[in-house]
């Protein structure tokens, strides 16, 4: 089951063009990890692109659609 910080991390992956969608769902189907895990073992995205959009993530703030509470990345669940 996808967690938010999984979601977040897709979407920006998929805004930047560095992962395919084809690889989203193969990564999506593997059961027990992270979406990032998943696609680090399949070599669907570089170290180096995972690590930069992670950063990324952290540095930002979440604003939760439905109570409105905003979140760290790390907070995400």
């Amino acid at each position: 089951m996808p967690n938010a910080q999984d979601e977040a991390f897709q979407r920006l992956a998929t805004q930047r063009g560095l992962v395919d969608p084809p690889a989203l769902q193969r990564a999506w189907a593997t059961p027990g990890n992270s979406l990032v895990h998943s696609l680090l073992v399949a070599r669907a995205v570089s170290h180096q692109d995972a690590s930069g959009l992670l950063r990324e993530l952290a540095r930002g703030s979440y604003a939760c659609p439905s109570c409105q509470q905003v979140l760290a990345y790390e907070a995400l669940s």
